[in-house]
């Protein structure tokens, strides 16, 4: 038995009172009652059908919302272990760059040592010779001196 219902009596007197006929207005009455049963039952939603699909829908809002907070605490955990491999990547790095560093600076202290090294063995040998000609200029003005005094 169907749950919606049209009055097909007071329909087909309408009809009647329209102009047609009896059995015009008994046919197009059961004809347009058993199309709105049919179009009702097979298209229209109940309170109950409503009912079941808020219930149904809120069963599948609590179920997405639990697969979301599993979902967010995996990329969290992701996260922070991809954070923890990062970090101990950069601490790596970070101290072959300064055992590269500490190398590269006892390298150039040891080629500056071995330049100022060089300056002065260069200073010292250039100093000997302007000393040495200073000296035999001095021992030829003296004589020079000698010689005209």
């Amino acid at each position: 038995m169907s749950m919606y219902a049209i009055d097909t009596l007071a329909f087909a007197k309408k009809l009647r009172n329209a102009g047609l006929s009896e059995e015009q207005a008994d046919t197009i009455a059961e004809a347009h009652g058993a199309a709105f049963r049919e179009a009702a039952e097979h298209t229209l939603a109940t309170k109950t059908d409503l009912s079941e699909t808020q219930t149904i829908l809120k069963q599948d809002i609590v179920a997405v919302r639990a697969e979301l907070k599993q979902d967010i605490g995996a990329v969290r955990a992701e996260l922070k272990q991809d954070i923890g491999s990062v970090r101990a990547a950069l601490k790596q790095d970070i101290s072959a760059v300064r055992t590269e560093l500490k190398q590269d600076i006892g390298e150039l202290r040891t080629e500056l040592k071995q330049d100022i090294a060089e300056v002065r063995t260069e200073l010292h040998s250039s100093l000997r010779t302007q000393t040495f000609a200073i000296i035999g200029a001095v021992g030829a003005l003296m004589a020079l001196f000698q010689f005209i005094g």
